[in-house]
C-alpha cells in the first residue's frame, strides 16, 4: 500500500484536499514520492480512498488503459468530487 499523510482523525487529508487541492497533492508528491495515498471516512466500502500518481509514466499508463480498468463513475469517485470538489483531482 503507498505511503500518504494521516490528516484528521476520520477524515483523513481530505479536508486539506478540499481546501487546497494542489497544494496539499504538492507537498504530499514531495514528501513521500511518485505515488501517494489519500484515505479517510470509515474503514471498508465507507472509507475513501484517492491516488496520486506524479510520475508520468504512470500518468500515461492510466490514461491509456481501459475505462474498466479506472473508472470515474463508481460511488467512491462521485462521492471524491462530493468532497473535493469537481476539478484537476477528480479529472
Amino acid at each position: 500500500m503507498p505511503p500518504g499523510p494521516k490528516g484528521w482523525p476520520l477524515i483523513g487529508p481530505l479536508l486539506d484536499l478540499r481546501r487546497d487541492v494542489l497544494g496539499t497533492m504538492h507537498k504530499a508528491m514531495l514528501r513521500y514520492g511518485d505515488v501517494v495515498r489519500f484515505a479517510g471516512g470509515l474503514p471498508g466500502r465507507f472509507g475513501v480512498r484517492i491516488y496520486g500518481l506524479y510520475h508520468p509514466d504512470d500518468v500515461e499508463r492510466m490514461r491509456t488503459s481501459g475505462d474498466d480498468v479506472y473508472s470515474k463513475q463508481d460511488p467512491s469517485s462521485v462521492e471524491i468530487r462530493a468532497a473535493v470538489g469537481d476539478g484537476l483531482l477528480t479529472s
